[in-house]
């Protein structure tokens, strides 16, 4: 009896260590389900915040994308409206740029009107009117007493523009008899390079720079119609017009020669005791040297120390040479007389 009770016992113990077991794993189970359904809605939830989070990101980078194009756009919008307002502000400093040329546009205008320097004027004023109104012309007549010019497209395109000139024997003035000053042809319009630009032209418009200015270089004078005109003009037009410049300012260099006589009998016949001599080629009569001592240095180099100071210097003009002056000291403490064109050689060069 008590071996049975005790296995009794023990299997009771057996049955309620089996069942607290089960309920301990069951709980577990409970406790273990209970946690993995916790983390899966936390998961789940994860992963809802990802997927939300995910589509919030893909969103603004849309609609930061967006702006992005926008501002984009709008830049360049903003930036093709500075281009346009920056062209048309350069075009519109390019046409408030006022050229001493446009004057020139009223130098023929009506008839009746008067050229006092004559055919010489008449001439420089149409072929500066036809400059600055772009267009070209050709004479049909053309003297010291009259004057027509029709449009080049006469034959071409029949243009009727037309002008007549006559001198007046009263009083030598010009005046415009006729003038048409319609153009019925196409492409009249204002150019850079004119061919109606001529190196006469040119030299009356800068004869006043080379009286201030003689040594005034070709390519300033290009420069100067390029910047005050708004022309283009050729180097060898500019270098010719200088010298036909030079030659109404100064005169004919080659003519000037032949003045040497008389320059002579006048400095000698005005100034008594000096002394001049012009000595010529016997074969060409070409000129050669040139000795001019005047009367009052000749006195004076009567009081100088016996020293003679030489020096000489180039000329440089079309005809070269040597100028040469000679320079004396007098005994008054040493001041030095200058005595200008005391003694003056010229050696004629030909360029051979």
């Amino acid at each position: 009896m008590l071996k049975i009770s005790f296995v009794d016992i023990l299997v009771k113990d057996l049955v309620s260590s089996n069942n607290e077991d089960g309920d301990h794993t069951t709980s577990n189970q409970a406790a273990s389900n209970h946690e993995s359904s916790n983390h899966s809605a936390s998961n789940h939830k994860a992963s809802n915040h990802s997927a939300s989070n995910h589509a919030a990101s893909n969103q603004e980078a849309s609609n930061l994308s967006a702006s992005n194009h926008a501002a984009s756009s709008s830049c360049m919008v903003e930036n093709s409206a500075i281009d346009e307002n920056e062209h048309l502000d350069n075009s519109r400093l390019h046409e408030s740029i006022a050229y001493l040329s446009e004057g020139w546009k009223e130098y023929i205008n009506h008839e009746g009107q008067k050229f006092v320097g004559g055919v010489i004027e008449f001439r420089n004023k149409l072929r500066k009117y036809a400059v600055g109104m772009g267009f070209r012309f050709v004479y049909q007549s053309n003297d010291k007493s009259r004057v027509i010019a029709d449009c080049f497209k006469k034959k071409s395109d029949g243009c009727k523009w037309r002008v007549y000139a006559s001198l007046c024997q009263a009083n030598g003035f010009f005046y415009i008899r006729t003038l048409n000053n319609v153009h019925t042809c196409m492409g009249v319009g204002r150019e850079k390079k004119s061919k109606m630009i001529t190196s006469k032209m040119i030299s009356s418009i800068v004869v006043d720079k080379i009286r201030e200015k003689p040594s005034i270089k070709p390519i300033d004078i290009v420069k100067d119609f390029k910047q005050n005109y708004g022309l283009e003009i050729s180097y060898y037009n500019a270098w010719y017009a200088k010298e036909l410049a030079k030659s109404e300012v100064h005169g004919d260099e080659s003519l000037s020669y032949s003045q040497l006589v008389w320059y002579r009998d006048a400095l000698v016949s005005t100034n008594p005791g000096s002394s001049c001599v012009v000595e010529c080629d016997p074969k060409t009569s070409r000129f050669r040297r040139l000795f001019v001592c005047y009367g009052a240095c000749i006195e004076g180099f009567q009081w100088c120390r016996p020293l003679l100071f030489i020096d000489e210097t180039f000329l440089k003009s079309k005809y070269k040479g040597q100028l040469i002056g000679a320079t004396g000291k007098n005994g008054n403490q040493g001041i030095v007389i200058r005595l200008v064109n005391t003694c003056i050689l010229i050696l004629y060069y030909d360029g051979s």
